[in-house]
């Protein structure tokens, strides 16, 4: 994974996200730029190329941007309920998320594969 493209993708997807929702504007842009920042951290010491780490890290990805909305719109005053079936719900979203993210991990592989600047050659 290019964490570049990845944080870029995340803006994106963000910026639609404010545009078509009714949110205050740049909520949806910060928490899913936030949550990819996040996740660079979480998951800097893992085996990417591994499909189960990329799918865990979706979960987590999609989790912390949930939460991290919840908080941001609790942190502007934007009136949003506070339970625990919120927070179930945010968890039920992270795991069809998840799921959907199996069935279209294969298209978008080539994408954010990063590709190689140099060729290694062996020495020998």
């Amino acid at each position: 994974m290019s964490w570049n493209r990845i944080v870029t993708l995340s803006f994106f997807v963000g910026l639609l996200r404010d545009l078509v929702t009714n949110s205050f504007f740049g909520l949806e842009t910060a928490s899913c730029v936030g949550g990819a920042v996040l996740l660079r951290f979480l998951a800097f010491e893992f085996d990417r190329e591994k499909r189960s780490i990329q799918l865990v890290s979706l979960f987590a990805f999609s989790w912390l941007t949930l939460l991290l909305f919840m908080l941001l719109s609790f942190l502007v005053g934007e009136p949003y309920p506070f339970d625990e079936g919120i927070f179930v719900n945010t968890l039920f979203t992270a795991v069809y998320t998840t799921g959907f993210g199996w069935l279209v991990f294969p298209l978008f592989e080539k994408w954010l594969t990063p590709a190689l600047e140099m060729k290694q050659y062996e020495l020998f």
